[in-house]
């Protein structure tokens, strides 16, 4: 049996069958070996998501925890109080909720900003005498 000139000489000599099984059992073990690397790689992300889930529940839930107290606390509030702070009693959960803090609040005189007249371009505004 010949074999091509590639692979050389000594591939032309078989192996007796006591070394095919020591050649057998190093590649059995070395599998085995990799398996077992894999599996515990692949146990560690299972756990390491689920640890990542539950944080991220648990910090979902003390989140909501403190908005109910915020809630509860702004009910407790009087009128006056909630007027003072700026909402009145039918905003207080969306005030905890989703605060907008470019919110202008119920009271305040929106003050726009002064424009010079159509026309003139490089003169200052000046306020006007009454």
């Amino acid at each position: 049996m010949t074999l091509n000139n590639k692979i050389g000489a000594s591939a032309d000599r078989t192996l007796p069958p006591e070394r095919w099984d020591m050649i057998k059992q190093d590649v059995i073990e070395r599998a085995h070996a990799e398996r077992g690397r894999a599996l515990r790689a692949a146990a560690a992300w299972v756990v390491n998501g689920a640890c990542g889930l539950l944080r991220s529940a648990v910090k979902a839930y003390t989140a909501w925890l403190e908005r109910r107290r915020a809630i509860r606390e702004l009910n407790a509030f009087d009128n006056r109080s909630l007027w003072d702070i700026g909402i009145n009693r039918s905003e207080i959960e969306s005030a905890v909720r989703d605060w907008d803090p470019t919110r202008i609040p119920r009271g305040v005189a929106r003050q726009r900003p002064r424009v010079a007249p159509y026309g003139a371009v490089n003169r200052p505004v000046t306020k006007r005498a009454a």
